[in-house]
């Protein structure tokens, strides 16, 4: 999906994310909904280059 925020524009790139069901239940506004966990929790995370002001850091 492309977004632009400001003048600028990026694209948006989602990932799935594999849950499952858990035994805790949440209430919001009256409606209940159970809490859901990802699956498998990997350590491994790629950095991104992130620009903020004109200065350009990495996100690990």
């Amino acid at each position: 999906m492309k977004l632009s925020y400001r003048g600028l524009s990026y694209e948006v790139s989602s990932s799935v994310i594999e849950t499952i069901e858990s035994d805790v239940h949440a209430q919001h506004r009256g409606s209940t909904y159970p809490l859901r966990h990802p699956v498998n929790q990997t350590g491994v995370q790629v950095p991104v280059v992130l620009r903020f002001r004109g200065n350009s850091y990495l996100k690990f």
